[in-house]
């Protein structure tokens, strides 16, 4: 059976946040972010390629895909640059369920570190910081304020995969404010008036779960969250520079966090 073009504007709904939300799908396009798809065992609906732009690479991804059973179909190439908002798409597109597990399903877990990203509006920050939170072990991701939706396309490519490897959910700050208060968890969040790293590690090694409070480069935490913060914790630089962007400084927290607690 050919691909037609009803299945052409289904898929193409879902580089809509409203086709996402209406279907509960989202387009990952691009050899290395499904070989991370295919490492994380994240498996699509259905794989769809075009035979005069795939790689050997991409071929070999596709071989290792379709020994899992995984749908794979071939279309015109002209229907794969109508997938991809990449400017130079690679001729392979996976097509996944968005995951359906709740917020409270995901903060009923046992994580020992969490990532809040509080109004962060820009694809490419959140895309960095997820990528920061699968390095440095913060496998629970929670987005609130408005933040950009994780699985738009700009976020997904720039997450490089990442996002395939953590659980990613939205909250209200009303939520997450009742889920600290009602359980053993060391809120930081990462101010430009608070303390260096070196002088909270005894404290941050000493809890047993930690969450993560990072606000937009723009207007930073809102009130509510600033207000849970058992901890606040700054990054020292030369003035040379007013500020860091929101993705490099959460990202370095994250990374002082991970090496303080992986010492015990």
């Amino acid at each position: 059976m050919s691909f037609t073009q009803a299945e052409l504007k289904n898929l193409t709904s879902l580089l809509t946040r409203k086709g996402r939300r209406r279907q509960m799908q989202y387009l990952a396009d691009g050899v290395r972010l499904l070989e991370e798809a295919l490492r994380h065992d994240v498996m699509p609906l259905a794989l769809y390629y075009s035979k005069t732009k795939l790689t050997t690479r991409g071929q070999r991804l596709l071989d290792n895909f379709a020994k899992t059973g995984v749908k794979i179909e071939a279309i015109p190439s002209k229907f794969i640059a109508k997938l991809s908002e990449a400017r130079t798409p690679q001729g392979i597109v996976g097509h996944f369920p968005l995951p359906e597990k709740s917020l409270q399903q995901l903060l009923s877990g046992r994580h020992r570190n969490i990532l809040v990203c509080d109004q962060v509006a820009d694809p490419g920050n959140l895309g960095t910081l997820l990528r920061s939170a699968l390095a440095f072990d913060f496998r629970l991701v929670i987005l609130t304020g408005g933040s950009v939706e994780p699985y738009s396309p700009k976020v997904v490519r720039s997450t490089v995969g990442a996002l395939f490897g953590l659980q990613i959910a939205v909250a209200e700050p009303e939520e997450l404010v009742t889920f600290v208060k009602k359980n053993d968890i060391t809120t930081i969040a990462s101010t430009p008036t608070g303390e260096t790293a070196k002088v909270l590690t005894a404290k941050i090694r000493s809890s047993s779960r930690r969450m993560l409070l990072v606000g937009s480069e723009a207007s930073g935490l809102s009130d509510q969250l600033k207000e849970i913060a058992d901890l606040t914790l700054r990054i020292d630089h030369s003035r040379n520079v007013e500020s860091l962007n929101a993705a490099v400084a959460g990202s370095i927290i994250m990374n002082q966090i991970y090496t303080v607690t992986s010492r015990k």
